[in-house]
């Protein structure tokens, strides 16, 4: 049965699934290009929740929920200090003017209101 919860993923009907390989996991629907083609628009991710902003294991991919936005990125070490982090998009796709569309971007962790790791993916094709 469809539920509306709020968990930092924004009051969104989830539908409960059992898939033992995402077992405690939270299934999200994928939208946007900046992660294309690793993410597609209409993915299901499966993530866990991370309490702690010194858990990050840089180089994997996270959701980070912000109170401006919701991004899925790879998290790096930012060179702003250990404060920071740089949200990295897979996608590298060019402007006309030769500038990335998706630049990274380097956020404080202080404004980080909800951090997921994501485990896996289904393809929309899988559903």
């Amino acid at each position: 049965r469809d539920q509306p919860r709020s968990r930092g993923l924004g009051d969104v009907y989830k539908r409960q699934v059992s898939i033992p390989a995402f077992k405690g996991c939270r299934g999200i629907m994928v939208f946007g290009d900046s992660m294309y083609d690793k993410y597609k628009s209409g993915d299901i991710i499966f993530v866990r929740r991370i309490e702690s902003r010194d858990d990050i294991d840089y180089g994997q991919c996270y959701v980070v929920i912000t109170q401006e936005d919701r991004y899925i990125k790879n998290l790096y070490e930012s060179s702003k200090g250990d404060g920071y982090i740089t949200m990295v998009s897979y996608n590298m796709e060019l402007n006309p003017d030769g500038r990335r569309k998706f630049p990274d971007r380097d956020i404080a962790k202080s404004e980080i209101l909800f951090l997921y790791k994501v485990a896996g993916k289904l393809r929309r094709s899988q559903l």
